[in-house]
């Protein structure tokens, strides 16, 4: 079923952008739930297989790398369009914003300059980005199971991969509650959403027995409940803290766990096949829907009639943003996926479960 919330997140990321209805927080955060659980199973089978920690990186960075830098190349070459068009040049940045960007080190720029929001690093080429630098150091600490394994021939790799998440729960959890209006760009900050996934993952696929399930659907409601009440309690807007963040995340989680029992149900609807292949390029539309917004609304200007309804007028510049992105992930994102399948619909789901490891 982690295939069509996918579907839904990405469309609710690109429809914040289009509408300025603010669903875009709340989407990035099943995004970040729906990685950490793909991303601990990855790890996981990694470690039963016996592969390397080099092996596992290579994975990561041919999945994550190739796309990110394609659409990098979109972006610069939309900029200087609108440079000979416009004479606006959007490129007229230091010459460290485009190393960082091309090595997903942004973050590196809260380290030492916090901002309230990471959508606010100044480094940032196009701000949805902002996301992929957490991931990254997601997936490096996922991978530390695996290098100790690796070169240090520790062979409870699989009971150190979960101590470790626990442990960086709740250190996340003890750093929010104290720094939760400033972004350093470091994994801490958003590692408890990311946990939430991991978690979900060990309740649906690992744990054996009840009362180690029921021990972490205790924790996740626990979590809801404290997030939403540090939340409540705040006087600052909700997108200047985190435990909105944790609210969300822990409630997706609760949810993804009560849903599980309809996942042969989901499989055999029709919304399988719709949301499926919307969730197989979500990553794609993700890289590439932002800084495309003025060229689709001048586009869907054009095209429809000046008295189109509104609703109208957003659908389809939405759909026009997944036509872009399919065209995108088609040319530059299929060709590394790990398992390689590229065809829609029902496939998709098994793509989409897999090609995210």
């Amino acid at each position: 079923m982690l295939d069509g919330w996918r579907g839904v997140a990405a469309l609710a990321v690109v429809f914040h952008h289009v509408s300025h209805v603010p669903v875009g927080g709340p989407a990035v955060m099943c995004f970040f739930v729906i990685s950490g659980y793909c991303i601990t199973a990855s790890a996981e089978a990694a470690l039963r297989n016996g592969m390397s920690f080099g092996s596992y990186m290579r994975r990561r960075i041919n999945r994550i790398y190739p796309p990110y830098l394609a659409s990098l190349l979109f972006y610069i070459s939309t900029r200087i369009i609108k440079l000979v068009t416009t004479g606006i040049n959007d490129l007229n940045r230091p010459v460290i914003d485009f190393i960082q960007s091309a090595t997903l080190t942004q973050w590196l720029t809260l380290v030492f300059s916090p901002a309230t929001n990471p959508i606010d690093n100044p480094s940032l080429f196009v701000t949805a980005h902002w996301s992929l630098c957490y991931e990254e150091q997601f997936y490096l600490l996922m991978g530390l199971p695996l290098f100790i394994a690796t070169y240090v021939q520790r062979k409870n790799g699989a009971r150190d991969m979960f101590r470790l998440v626990w442990i960086c729960v709740a250190l996340s959890v003890v750093f929010n509650l104290f720094i939760d209006h400033l972004s350093y760009g470091l994994f801490l900050e958003y590692f408890a959403m990311f946990g939430v996934g991991c978690l979900v993952y060990y309740r649906l696929s690992r744990l054996k027995g009840n009362p180690m399930r029921w021990s972490i659907d205790l924790f996740l409601a626990m979590g809801w409940i404290v997030a939403m009440m540090v939340t409540l309690g705040s006087e600052r807007d909700w997108e200047a803290t985190r435990y909105d963040d944790l609210m969300f995340a822990s409630g997706f989680g609760l949810l993804l766990i009560a849903l599980h029992r309809f996942e042969n149900w989901y499989r055999s609807s029709r919304a399988s096949f719709i949301l499926g292949s919307i969730g197989l390029i979500s990553y794609s539309l993700y890289l590439v829907h932002q800084f495309n917004l003025n060229i689709v609304l001048a586009f869907t200007d054009r095209i429809l009639p000046a008295e189109t309804p509104y609703f109208v007028l957003i659908g389809s510049q939405i759909v026009v943003h997944v036509i872009v992105a399919a065209a995108f992930w088609f040319f530059f994102e299929r060709p590394y996926l790990n398992h390689g399948s590229w065809v829609f619909g029902k496939r998709a789901v098994f793509v989409l479960s897999r090609s995210k490891e």
